[in-house]
């Protein structure tokens, strides 16, 4: 999904992010980290989570999952938009047995080519399936199904549960207890 932005002191284009869209697909105690249609809006992608625990559903739009993985926030992997680049992307693996889920999402900026300030938007994701280590599948979002408003819910949910991310690393580990 692609529009364009008119951007501002007034307005900066980074509150524009923050705003969650309409489609709301998580549970009421819920929310959204990412979600999408694969193959042609048979399929829908989503990672949902509250301040305790994160969720990945993958089934057909509207009706039961045909898989739900709940984890605690602890025990799925985030890894977050690093703050530099053009385009904001995090990803979430959820693993189940020798099976890794890795749900990723991104939102690219793009000036518009004719000169008027604008700001292009395209949303982008899907989730890639690992075996082992052997990817066996990588499905693409639908174009115009992603709904992703980044923000920094999963990441505090994180930090809640006594993990801080470790950006040179890549990696979360618990949070050092500050001694007396």
């Amino acid at each position: 999904m692609s529009r364009a932005i008119g951007c501002s002191v007034n307005f900066p284009c980074a509150l524009l992010l923050l705003v969650p869209t309409a489609s709301l697909p998580c549970e009421p105690s819920e929310t959204l980290h990412f979600a999408c249609t694969v193959k042609n809006g048979t399929k829908k992608v989503e990672v949902c989570h509250t301040l305790d625990e994160a969720t990945y559903r993958f089934g057909p739009p509207g009706g039961q999952a045909e898989l739900e993985l709940r984890r605690p926030v602890t025990d799925v992997h985030l890894t977050p938009w690093p703050g530099i680049g053009r385009t904001i992307w995090e990803e979430v693996i959820f693993r189940n047995a020798s099976h890794s889920y890795t749900v990723y999402g991104g939102i690219d900026r793009a000036p518009s080519e004719d000169g008027s300030g604008e700001i292009l938007v395209t949303l982008a994701g899907g989730v890639v399936v690992h075996q082992a280590e052997q990817e066996i599948a990588h499905l693409t979002c639908d174009p115009g199904s992603v709904d992703f408003p980044w923000g920094t819910g999963l990441y505090e949910a994180q930090e809640t549960a006594g993990q801080c991310y470790d950006r040179r690393r890549q990696q979360w580990h618990a949070c050092a207890v500050p001694t007396e």
